[in-house]
């Protein structure tokens, strides 16, 4: 049970974790006992009565200078690979006559603690509560300290979001080194402290979070970013906009518009303030803005039309018409599925009601304005709501070769499972997935006509085709051995493009040594077989491997991997990391002293020749970003923002539809998981299964919808980089985001930035780089 408890929260626990030093002395801890339980260890005789269960350690007394006594824990032998002890704190606080601790009223634990030769940097604090002195599954947390100190500094522990952390804490148990290499690696501890909540813990630490940016620039720098950022828009019919009345008006119809990265949860009805929208998108590009109804009565029958987007010279954009689905998500009724709107609805008294106007232009298409009229009409086709719609297609395009390489697993035998299709479809169906997210600049792990010998020609034309940026060679069909690897090399160094796409993909997440060694031995395969290979390894997990602290999971395996898949939280620095208390951190304060930051290590990796790419899944949490449905709308498009700003190459994500069907629902639902670890909406799921409402294909997300726009958004800062380099542009990204804890939520700053972006490259492009 112990060891299923470690391995579900060392390696899946989101780590609401923070060490920093101990910079305020004692006395200055001005808080209320309601506020901050201490509970100093300087009584040792009473102290040592009630600790018990070593493993792998002992434990002492020592004095020490600044706090008095303290309690000892060192390893016990050489290559501990679980030292612990239990300390029963109800038991100690009732001899010294004080009250026991609850957890409902304090819901952060914070450890002052200094080490000495540790070569982890792991602390998994173990509970159990009540009258019980058994520690179950599930409860515990895992956090980090800073193993390159000998300082004194807070370990912390946040219990909010824990459910098992209630009533009062009867026992704790401190693991405190995930394994140790040597005998005598040491951890001091002088007192525990509960804490009411966060802001009280950061008050304790001397910390003020915020994820709110602050300005980084220089006064000239920021005087040029302002002037590049400040082109002045064209003049267009959209800025002289005057709303439209309908033939039949109806006044008891709410009619507004709003951008795709703003989620309008049904039960809010109140108008917004865009009467009409204009979306600006370059050559090649898709774009999408939301319409939205709301209304006091029930109405029945109605329905949407929309013309073609057209300019002056006749020349059209193909239009879509798309209409929310919605899923209750933390008790909030909010769209995913966005499936095309091909017939009559309803409107519901007091509930708002969304659809997506959706519009794609080709390298071909006319630069200016476009416009269009979307109408309402009731049930006696009486038009009683209408609008024009703008289009602006910035005159510069967006290539076919996405600069952002992407990968994301979309599941065939989900795909025909629940379309319920067995035999005789020659792939037309995944085919038809395939063609969807290549459309949105997404690529499947698999290519559509993939046999394992490659021996259908049609592949050939998904090899040539220049949005085709990857696919895993083999996929999950073959056997990994020196003949197949060699075989498919044979086959697929018939042209450089065909390698340049090709990766492989054979170990999943490896978390310990026997999953690090598969890596090599694969990684040896395809080294002999497959010359300048592609090896990407997803990895979620990271240790020290040698008491020097110069060898982690990442460098045991530099030899083979080519393409390096970190999640994102490995770019928090230590420095980070001690700034806010909700960053996730899996590397250490001597590996970044002996090995460099993880972005520095990572850039040497591109020098060398490497990809970088990163992903996401249900971690990490709050306040970095991840691709989950609870997640606010406008950051699905910070994140790509983001690395850009960190300099990743790419993006993958582990799945596009990891369906759970309830009942006869065709996995349409916001697929709730939730544990003690993680509680989130609609992980690894951006299409749903068409067959649902009668297509023989996948329906679009509001999230797939915000995440090629990411994509496109990647693309424009990359143009921009080419004229006027990384400093720059990573100043302008400035404007939306500095770090993975920094960014804007603010939908009009990331709006106007934007549209800034567009305008400023359109302007390059025609006249050269701005001094």
């Amino acid at each position: 049970m112990k060891k299923i408890s470690r391995v579900l929260c060392i390696i899946f626990t989101i780590l609401l974790v923070l060490t920093v030093g101990c910079t305020k002395e004692d006395d200055k801890l001005n808080f209320t006992k309601e506020q901050l339980r201490r509970v100093k260890f300087d009584n040792d005789k009473v102290l040592d009565k009630h600790i018990f269960g070593h493993n792998q350690c002992s434990h002492d007394f020592t004095k020490d200078r600044k706090e008095g006594k303290v309690l000892k824990l060192s390893t016990s032998i050489n290559q501990a690979n679980d030292p612990f002890v239990s300390l029963n704190l109800g038991d100690y606080l009732r001899e010294i006559g004080d009250d026991s601790v609850k957890g409902d009223e304090y819901k952060v634990v914070l450890l002052k603690i200094k080490v000495s030769d540790m070569i982890s940097c792991n602390f998994e604090l173990f509970y159990a509560t009540g009258n019980s002195t058994t520690i179950e599954i599930g409860h515990s947390k895992t956090s980090i300290y800073d193993n390159s100190s000998e300082k004194w500094q807070y370990v912390l522990f946040d219990m909010t979001k824990d459910p098992n952390w209630t009533d009062s804490i009867n026992v704790l148990r401190f693991d405190f080194a995930t394994a140790a290499v040597s005998k005598g690696e040491t951890m001091y501890i002088s007192e525990i402290m509960f804490a009411k909540d966060m802001d009280i813990a950061c008050q304790v630490m001397g910390l003020d979070i915020s994820t709110e940016l602050e300005n980084i620039l220089d006064a000239k720098t920021e005087e040029y970013i302002k002037k590049l950022l400040s082109i002045e828009d064209p003049e267009t019919e959209y800025s002289k906009y005057a709303p439209l009345t309908a033939a039949n008006e109806d006044k008891n119809i709410n009619m507004w518009f709003n951008h795709t990265y703003t989620r309008t949860p049904e039960g809010e009805t109140t108008p917004g303030d865009m009467k009409t929208y204009q979306l600006r998108l370059a050559k090649n590009e898709l774009e999408a803005c939301q319409l939205i109804f709301s209304t006091k009565q029930d109405y029945s029958n109605m329905t949407l039309e929309i013309t073609d987007f057209t300019n002056k010279n006749g020349k059209t954009l193909r239009t879509e018409l798309l209409y929310g689905y919605y899923f209750e998500v933390r008790e909030e009724m909010i769209i995913d599925p966005l499936p095309p709107l091909d017939g009559p609805f309803d409107l519901k008294a007091n509930k708002s009601k969304t659809f997506v106007i959706k519009v794609m232009s080709t390298l071909d298409s006319e630069a200016g304005e476009y416009v269009a009229t979307v109408t309402l009409k009731d049930s006696s086709g009486q038009e009683v709501k209408k609008a024009k719609v703008f289009a602006y297609v910035w005159d510069f395009e967006l290539p076919e070769e996405t600069s952002c390489k992407t990968l994301m697993d979309t599941s065939s035998f989900a795909v025909y499972t629940l379309h319920g299709v067995h035999e005789g479809d020659d792939e037309q169906l995944y085919k038809n997935y395939y063609d969807f997210l290549l459309e949105n600049r997404i690529n499947s792990y698999t290519l559509p006509y993939s046999t394992e010998y490659y021996s259908d020609p049609r592949i050939v034309e998904y090899l040539d085709n220049p949005r085709v940026r990857a696919f895993l060679n083999m996929g999950w069909k073959r056997k990994l051995t020196g003949d197949n690897v060699k075989h498919s090399y044979d086959f697929l160094s018939q042209k450089q493009e065909w390698l340049d796409k090709t990766y492989f993909y054979p170990v999943d997440e490896p978390i310990d040594i026997t999953m690090l060694d598969q890596v090599r031995t694969f990684g040896e395969i395809i080294k002999q077989n497959f010359p300048n290979h592609k090896l990407l390894v997803p990895m979620h997990f990271n240790l020290s491997m040698n008491p020097e602290s110069t060898m982690d999971h990442f460098e045991y395996v530099a030899d083979y991997v080519t393409a390096w898949c970190p999640k994102t939280f490995f770019f928090n620095t230590y420095e980070d990391y001690k700034k806010n208390p909700y960053l996730t951190y899996y590397m250490s304060g001597m590996l970044e002293k002996n090995l460099g930051t993880f972005p520095e290590r990572m850039a040497k990796h591109q020098a060398e020749g490497d990809d970088v790419w990163w992903y996401v899944t249900r971690v990490p949490n709050y306040p970095e970003i991840t691709l989950t449905m609870e997640t606010k709308a406008v950051k699905y498009r910070v994140l790509f923002w983001q690395q850009k700003l960190y300099n990743v190459d790419n993006f993958l994500y582990y799945m596009t539809n990891d369906w759970y069907p309830e009942g006869n629902d065709l996995a349409w639902n916001a697929k709730h998981e939730k544990t003690h670890l993680y509680d989130v909406y609609g992980n690894g799921v951006l299409v749903y299964c068409g067959a649902y409402v009668g297509i023989y294909g996948p329906v679009g997300s509001l999230r797939l919808e915000c995440v090629r726009d990411g994509i496109e958004d990647f693309e424009y800062l990359t143009i921009l980089e080419k004229h006027y380099g990384k400093e720059t542009v990573d100043n302008v990204i400035s404007r939306i985001t500095t770090s993975l804890y920094k960014y804007t939520e603010d939908e009009t700053t990331f709006t106007e930035v934007k549209i800034a972006l567009g305008n400023l490259i359109e302007k390059t492009i025609k006249e050269g780089v701005i001094k």
